[in-house]
């Protein structure tokens, strides 16, 4: 017989200290992700605001010539509103099924 004991307990403890150390070193972890972002050849786009993301994510599309937008669906764009941020520019936008 296995007992499984309450591990629960440890994993959300685990999971709490790792986003406190986030919390406390986002700048240092931001400066991270970004030089190793880019020496591989990644623009690191960087917003303040909702309104900001969805500024810039529409002025890359409208650079590249872009018309149409196909994306899946993500909390995130939804909690920024970009789709109709995209509509208002002009773009069509469309969710990826699945």
């Amino acid at each position: 017989e296995i007992e499984v004991g309450d591990w629960s307990s440890d994993v959300c403890s685990s999971d709490l200290d790792a986003k406190d150390y986030a919390c406390q070193h986002m700048e240092e972890l931001y400066a991270q992700f970004k030089a190793e972002a880019e020496k591989r050849g990644v623009h690191v786009h960087r917003a303040e605001t909702a309104e900001e993301a969805n500024r810039i994510i529409a002025r890359i599309a409208k650079e590249n010539n872009v018309r149409k937008v196909l994306k899946s669906k993500s909390m995130t764009a939804e909690e920024i509103g970009l789709n109709p941020a995209l509509e208002a520019e002009g773009l069509i936008v469309r969710n990826r099924s699945g």
